[in-house]
């Protein structure tokens, strides 16, 4: 998945950056909102911009009360972290039939109470994007947006669209007027029943939705651009992919051939679980300038994601990362949390979220089927699922601990000391999915695995039947053994340290020592890094990691102190650059000079780069006769 370690740790922060919440409510309940065959009519103008702010204007149906609140999110579902997108709406008003202001009261960072409301005829304001503001306004890129004058549209609704106390079942008819020429990606299908509202705009100018809830206005973001967009068909699977890059750099058409095959070989994988018949792809690609988008990364939606990735990355950083780590990630969400999820998430309080305890389920499942199935569809030999998928997420789960339950740390997820262990969903979690796995093949003699279970819970559930919280797991243990529900309590619901290596030898996976090809820093797995801090926040090789033929070529031992690597001075502030920037680059015959310490003695070691070998315990497949019990169950794992 990564190559450079560090790098997981920065996918960790652009995932989610988690901020404090308090619940308000532990108890979840179909909310009591008031259904209204009136929907709500709202316009978003896209044609008058000023300072990257659009007008968007709110017609209610007639309201039996005095006094109303209407409220912008401050959080949406697929996040950890609060968005307050109120804060981004300017110029507030509300208006009767005759035009008359209504009195108004901010009642917090996003709700605003309105006086006389049976009186209320519309509402008014402007909204700022949050692209070019997310160095003060810290909002996850992919659930932003972007209003760049004739340029693009990035929008995601509930950054614009709000909703009214005890009305989020109430439906929405959401017109958007667009300038001429642009055209929009969106799952939201546009209807042919226009209200007088929007009948005075030219039909060219205007795209006229109409959703049947609030939910549905979440979760389907719109992008206007002026093309480049592709579509391709899975069996009976509609994809499109739309890229906004400012500089034309990169174009829907060029990435469509891998985005296909990867979506193709999902689908293989998936088999008969199929919960739409439509996905659409929304990519922005950022400069990284500081008017622009700063965050990296994807957020699911039922039918849609959207992704925001570096503009100036390579072609191939395109295909490796934004399609098959993130958007493969993102096409998964639709086994969980969207057809699978608690009534936390499918009553969800988008103001007083009591969120969920089984993240390890909507993430770590997803994120473990998101690498599976390349070694299920042979994109990844069983060697390199392995190295990339196992063991770089079972460092993680080290430098975690298991202190706390994974159930715990869900349902705890915005409070400050989870802000910054979100990842651990994506590490732990999944290696915890992966035992689960094989033991279900194991006790149903390779019969069944974790797509079967999760199949199952779809049947019983499905999109529009939420499970209860506290039930989940032993209704799973009930579904299947219990050697499950022996994992499930331990690690999900438990502290008991994780033993991956326990169900990994079941299918014949263990260290092996081999001599394999070394940087000179750490092996080139990633796996034996061979410098450690003492107590003086010196670097020494430590005795616990062999050394490499190189090192020991130039005249390395262990306790050594490096001081300088080719005459920069070698400090816990430039380590990163030197070891993961520059060592890795160094190629056979060039020169490198070491200044290390050795018994409060300084001394140069010189000498030329050679071919590096050193002996390493890898985590690997055993080679094992066909009757072997293990490689039957492996088969079963890897390919039923």
């Amino acid at each position: 998945m990564r190559k450079i370690i560090q790098k997981s740790i920065l996918y960790t922060l652009l995932v989610c950056t988690i901020y404090s919440c308090q619940d308000d409510d532990d108890n979840i309940t179909n909310p009591p909102d008031i259904n209204s065959n009136e929907p709500i009519q709202t316009l978003i103008d896209l044609t008058i911009v000023e300072d990257d702010r659009v007008m968007v204007e709110l017609h209610p149906p007639q309201l039996n009360t005095t006094e109303t609140t209407y409220y912008l999110p401050s959080i949406i579902p697929g996040t950890y972290s609060l968005l307050n997108f109120g804060q981004f709406i300017d110029d507030f008003k509300a208006f009767d039939k005759l035009g008359k202001e209504l009195k108004i009261n901010k009642t917090s960072n996003n709700s605003w109470t309105i006086s006389n409301a049976d009186q209320l005829e519309k509402i008014t304001y402007w909204v700022n994007d949050t692209f070019d503001t997310e160095k003060t306004h810290n909002v996850f890129s992919p659930a932003g947006s972007n209003i760049l004058e004739n340029q693009n549209y990035f929008l995601n609704l509930p950054n614009f669209i709000g909703y009214f106390s005890q009305m989020k079942e109430t439906p929405y008819i959401i017109g958007i007027k667009h300038p001429q020429s642009f055209i929009e990606t969106s799952s939201l299908h546009l209807t042919s029943n226009i209200p007088d509202f929007y009948e005075s705009i030219s039909s060219e100018l205007i795209d006229v939705f109409q959703t049947e809830n609030y939910f549905q206005v979440v979760d389907n973001p719109v992008v206007y651009t002026k093309g480049n967009s592709e579509s391709f068909m899975i069996n009976d699977l509609t994809v499109t992919l739309t890229v906004y890059s400012p500089h034309n750099t990169h174009t829907a058409k060029s990435l469509i051939p891998s985005l296909k095959a990867m979506m193709t070989a999902q689908k293989n994988f998936l088999g008969d679980f199929n919960t739409t018949k439509e996905y659409n792809v929304l990519v922005y690609l950022t400069t990284k300038q500081d008017d622009d988008a700063q965050g990296v990364g994807a957020l699911e939606h039922n039918t849609s994601t959207t992704v925001v990735y570096p503009e100036n990355s390579t072609f191939e950083a395109l295909q490796n990362e934004l399609i098959n780590h993130f958007i493969s990630h993102e096409f998964f969400h639709i086994i969980t949390p969207l057809a699978i999820h608690s009534e936390e998430i499918h009553y969800f309080d988008y103001n007083f979220p009591n969120m969920s305890q089984h993240l390890w389920m909507y993430e770590g499942v997803t994120e473990y089927f998101s690498g599976f199935f390349r070694v299920n569809q042979n994109i990844f030999s069983l060697q390199k699922y392995i190295d990339t998928q196992i063991v770089n997420k079972m460092r993680y789960t080290n430098y975690y601990g298991f202190d706390t339950s994974l159930t715990s740390r869900s349902k705890n997820i915005l409070n400050p000391q989870y802000q910054e262990q979100v990842y651990i969903f994506y590490s732990t979690a999944t290696l915890v999915a992966l035992c689960i796995d094989i033991q279900l093949r194991e006790d149903s003699n390779g019969e069944e695995g974790l797509l079967d279970l999760m199949k199952k819970l779809a049947e019983k559930y499905g999109s529009e039947k939420p499970f209860k919280d506290d039930n989940l797991l032993s209704e799973i243990t009930s579904l299947t053994s219990p050697n499950v529900g022996e994992i499930l309590n331990q690690y999900i619901d438990g502290t008991t340290p994780h033993d991956y290596l326990k169900y990994l030898r079941k299918v014949g996976i263990d260290y092996q020592n081999t001599t394999i090809d070394s940087y000179y820093f750490f092996d080139s797995k990633y796996n034996s890094f061979n410098l450690r801090l003492n107590d003086q926040n010196e670097f020494f090789f430590t005795p616990k990691v062999p050394l490499n033929t190189g090192l020991i070529n130039l005249g390395v031992q262990h306790n050594d102190i490096l001081l300088q690597v080719n005459g920069e001075d070698f400090l816990t502030s430039n380590s990163y650059d030197i070891l993961y920037n520059k060592s890795i680059l160094w190629k056979t015959g060039d020169p490198v000079t070491l200044l290390i310490k050795r018994d409060g003695q300084e001394i140069t070691l010189s000498g030329n780069i050679i071919d590096a070998k050193v002996q390493s315990d890898i985590l690997s497949p055993l080679d094992l006769p066909t009757d072997d019990p293990r490689l039957i169950l492996r088969n079963a794992w890897l390919k039923n």
